[in-house]
């Protein structure tokens, strides 16, 4: 299926890649005149059954925090039946393209890696976990900053009530995320689970209770490959 050509008043240039279930969409705001990546499900997805709410919650979840190392959520909502999130439009590349090119300087990977953190930090504090931190879901921006990507589609899997006075997160756990609690109070079944990867915590890959250490796991996998090249699992 042809994507259209215009999204209520984004008008769709070229397709810049695919995230998960959806296309991503180099695209100009016709109001603001300015750049902004859309994302679209993509055809298949669209005839999954809860696909479409579960996009939605996403979005929602997505556009809760706004940090200048988090990809920041612009607007979302439906158009002729297809439902559309609206982001900020990044210049640069992924880590893991980054990371192909060689070793990083350990001064560089330290950069990347407290700015990385902050994000986290961020996202923790309002009570959600990511849940799924690799190289490609951290993008370093032309003028060197990190953009954690993916943050709607992760929390969403993952999402856990705020933490607690003392500091300590809740946990949550994979096996019972099949049916997820979003902030709308509804619930949405998830058909899926996260495919496993070299930088999921013990407790993510045997399916037991997370929090947000498994984030800051991934994290410590991600410094330890940008110095040394080779994965820590």
């Amino acid at each position: 299926m042809t994507p259209p050509q215009r999204i209520s008043h984004y008008e769709l240039l070229e397709p810049i890649g695919r995230d998960g279930g959806t296309e991503i969409y180099r695209a100009r705001d016709l109001r603001l005149e300015r750049g902004v990546a859309v994302r679209l499900l993509r055809p298949e997805e669209l005839e999954r059954p809860g696909a479409i709410e579960l996009f939605r919650q996403e979005a929602h979840i997505a556009s809760l925090v706004s940090h200048p190392h988090i990809c920041a959520v612009h607007d979302s909502g439906e158009h002729d039946g297809q439902p559309f999130l609206v982001c900020e439009l990044l210049d640069g590349q992924a880590l893991d393209e980054l990371m192909a090119r060689g070793l990083l300087p350990a001064e560089r990977a330290l950069e990347i890696a407290i700015q990385l953190t902050d994000a986290l930090v961020a996202i923790h504090r309002r009570g959600i976990l990511h849940g799924n931190l690799k190289p490609s879901n951290v993008f370093i921006t032309t003028d060197g900053h990190v953009k954690l990507l993916e943050l709607g589609a992760a929390s969403a899997a993952l999402r856990a009530p705020a933490a607690t006075a003392d500091g300590d997160a809740p946990t949550v756990s994979l096996h019972d995320a099949r049916t997820t609690t979003v902030p709308t109070g509804r619930t949405a079944p998830r058909t899926t689970e996260a495919p496993f990867h070299a930088y999921m915590s013990p407790e993510q890959v045997a399916g037991g209770a997370v929090d947000h250490q498994s984030d800051l796991f991934a994290a410590g996998a991600l410094l330890y490959e940008m110095v040394t090249g080779v994965r820590a699992f």
